[in-house]
This record gives C-alpha cells, structure tokens and sequence, in this order.
C-alpha cells in the first residue's frame, strides 16, 4: 500500500543524543519552534519504554516550559517535578532529560517518539513507523563502543 493523504509535516528533523546522565533531544520543523509551541499546540516526547512516561513541551504566560507526565495503566496522566530538566525553544526545540527523571537503570533501553499535539489530540509523530531506541549507558559504555 501507499499513503496518499499524508499532508506537510510541521516536524521535519529529529536529533538525539546522550551523556551518562540525561538523553537529548532536538527537534527542527517547517517553521520556528518558539511559534509552533502555542496555548493550544504543544509537541510531546512519548516513552514506549519506560511505559506511561512522556515530556509534554508548552508555552504558559509566554514561557516555554518542559513537564515530565506519567500516565498509570489506568486514570490520567499527572505531572511528576523533575528540575534537572531543560528545554529551549528558538528556531529548534531542544530537550534534556534526565534518565534519573524516567527511572531507568543503565544498560536499560529508553524508546520514544515526537509528536505534535493540537488541542489534545495527536496530529503527527515520528518517527512514523519505529521508535528512537537508546541504550541507557554506564560508566564503561565509551570503551565498549569506542576505538582509537
């Protein structure tokens, strides 16, 4: 089969990374990031695993803010205080996250999606057909992935 009614994609880039304690993610789309993020539009950072966990990105008073919502198998999602995280939104929007905040061991694996929410519902994610899957390092990941 092919799709033929997929529209523009307001998410055009997805970056990530990782250092022993926080995962990075950076994400470029169609226009500026700072005006993408609205009241009313808000770009998400969903976790398959841990399960239930997701970074919701939004502007409140003119702020760009970052909160980590954990979703229980059953009921809604409530709002965990993670202060160690950080967001900035200019031309890109940039997360860091700490693995601490998601309470994942290392050597574990974090999986995600980015999705792009308007007024509550889903418009897009992406990857579209796989998640971004990271190992969580520890202390000897670099030798065990790394040779000069």
């Amino acid at each position: 089969m092919q799709e033929v009614s997929a529209g523009a994609a307001a998410i055009l880039n997805i970056e990530f990374g990782f250092d022993l304690d926080h995962l990075y993610v950076k994400v470029a789309g169609a226009q500026p990031l700072r005006e993408m993020v609205s009241e009313d539009q808000h770009i998400t950072v969903n976790f398959l695993r841990p399960e239930g966990c997701r970074v919701v990105v939004s502007r409140s008073n003119g702020a760009v803010r970052a909160q980590l919502v954990e979703k229980p198998r059953t009921g809604n999602g409530q709002g965990r205080n993670c202060p160690d995280m950080k967001v900035a939104a200019g031309r890109l929007l940039e997360l860091q996250v700490p693995f601490q905040c998601l309470g994942v061991a290392s050597r574990s694996t974090v999986a995600f999606i980015v999705a792009l929410n308007r007024g509550g519902s889903e418009v897009e994610h992406h990857p579209r057909h796989q998640a971004i899957e990271v190992e969580v390092p520890d202390e000897r990941f670099p030798a065990r992935n790394w040779t000069a």
